[in-house]
């Protein structure tokens, strides 16, 4: 960070002190006269984003466990952003920090990465959207929810490699090492390491035609558990190691037919939380360990939606997702369901500048266990509004 402020702090002096820039000059023209001198070209932009959100809860996230109206959100957004992109011959960059959505209001790294068009492909390094990425819903409650983890996929933004080639995209992204770990009965708890060999592997084509736009993607990752077991146990300083596989595939699509169109996703996978799969609820889970065998999670995840642009001020928007997941423990089956659904209206009230009103359900479903509800863990309905100005 130090050098980064170093950079911006010598690249202002040298914009003043470039012989061509009299004192009266404007800023435009000092900024040309910048990007002249280092034959690039800089473009840097800012999106502030604040939510407004009242709650009626009565799920198990409710402090009270007793339904309750509250102003739950009224802040500035984690995704609130300033960043550049920066134009070099064949090389480009971009780099873009945000709100952490922390009280402190912290900055942190959103994105910061280079590419490189050799011809044939790009080569990209560094931290960006990875490639099983697709947005479809713009659902805006808790901070532009997205129906991420309510429907629609996101491993998020990740430090990789990646080679694009046309429409395909293949990266080799940062593993996810995190662990479920349960108590494995009489062998007692063990304490749990990794093994990784290889990256995450993600790969993705986007098809675009007319009204179409498609994309496929897949994720797999490997590494191995391994567990010691604790004081206490028979057992004590054995070591066992177990393979745990990640993957997922999915597909979405987009079909634009003038002011209206439709969009849908449909994702399944095994153990996405290890594959790093999140969103809103953590709903994806892990693989967990019995202390004999993995036993690998399964999810369905889906969504369907549509929006209609009235005019050039209003564009309506109505979106359901619903994610499905189901492990087998000490040989009973966990099923547990949540799903959510919205209707919103973006509305602009000049180029840049856009209030969306909305209104939705995030249901946590139940919890089923050998085919028996064991427990409803309610629903938060919610109202209210998100504030954008782009500059």
């Amino acid at each position: 960070m130090k050098k980064f402020f170093a950079v911006i702090a010598s690249v202002t002096l040298l914009a003043f002190a470039v012989p061509a820039m009299a004192q009266e000059a404007t800023l435009e023209s000092r900024l040309k006269a910048l990007e002249e001198e280092f034959q690039c070209a800089w473009k840097f932009y800012g999106q502030a984003r604040m939510m407004t959100w009242y709650t009626r809860d009565n799920s198990h996230r409710s402090v009270t466990g007793a339904s309750r109206t509250d102003l739950a959100q009224h802040t500035l957004q984690s995704n609130a952003r300033i960043g550049a992109r920066v134009n070099l011959g064949d090389v480009i960059g971009h780099m873009e920090y945000g709100h952490t959505g922390r009280p402190d209001n912290n900055v942190g790294l959103r994105q910061l990465w280079g590419e490189w068009n050799f011809g044939p492909g790009k080569l990209m390094l560094g931290q960006a959207e990875t490639p099983t990425s697709f947005f479809t819903s713009t659902q805006v409650f808790n901070g532009d929810q997205n129906l991420l983890g309510w429907g629609s996929r996101y491993i998020g933004r990740a430090p990789m490699i990646r080679l694009s080639m046309d429409a395909f995209q293949f990266a080799l992204v940062r593993p996810m090492k995190t662990n479920s770990l349960i108590t494995a009965g009489d062998l007692g708890t063990q304490s749990i390491t990794t093994e990784t060999r290889i990256p995450q592997l993600q790969a993705s084509y986007n098809y675009k035609t007319g009204p179409l736009n498609a994309h496929l993607a897949g994720a797999y990752q490997t590494h191995k558990a391994v567990g010691y077991f604790n004081e206490g146990n028979p057992q004590r300083g054995l070591e066992r190691k177990e393979s745990i596989d990640a993957w997922m595939l999915a597909l979405g699509a987009i079909y634009n037919m003038g002011g209206f169109a439709l969009f849908g996703d449909i994702q399944y996978g095994e153990n996405l939380g290890n594959l790093g799969q999140s969103g809103q609820t953590g709903e994806f889970r892990f693989a967990e360990w019995d202390g004999f065998s993995v036993q690998d999670s399964e999810a369905l995840s889906w969504l369907l939606g549509a929006r209609f642009r009235a005019n050039d001020m209003v564009t309506f928007e109505v979106g359901y997702g619903r994610v499905d997941t189901e492990i087998s423990l000490n040989g009973i089956k966990d099923e547990r369901d949540r799903q959510s659904y919205y209707i919103n209206a973006m509305i602009t009230l000049a180029k840049g500048v856009f209030i969306v009103p909305e209104i939705g359900v995030n249901d946590y479903g139940e919890t089923k266990e050998g085919g028996v509800t064991t427990e409803n863990h309610g629903k938060t309905t919610y109202w209210g509004l998100k504030w954008q100005i782009n500059f």
